[in-house]
């Protein structure tokens, strides 16, 4: 029998150093944003506040959680989205 090789899997979320992508660009940018207004020690708590704000947000888009509800409410989708949309009665139906 020959020896299988099994790629990983690519429906797992992106990280970094095992945290999730979303969660290190929330809590940079938070980071730099209040450490360069308040200071380094207010920063690093906005940092922390930032990472889990977007762990929470990496891990709704890796699960559809903000792309169902961009394309169920996003308004003028017929513009922006798809021009063979149904309108938001009927895909409530769907």
């Amino acid at each position: 029998m020959a020896r299988r090789v099994f790629t990983k899997c690519l429906n797992q979320e992106l990280k970094i150093f095992n945290f999730s992508v979303g969660s290190l660009i929330g809590g940079g940018i938070l980071l730099v944003l209040v450490g360069l207004s308040k200071g380094l020690m207010w920063g690093m708590g906005a940092g922390v506040i930032g990472f889990m704000i977007g762990r929470w947000l990496s891990r709704q888009w890796f699960l559809g959680q903000i792309q169902c509800k961009l394309y169920w409410y996003f308004p003028f989708e017929k513009i922006f989205i798809d021009k063979n949309t149904p309108p938001s009665y009927l895909r409530r139906l769907m």
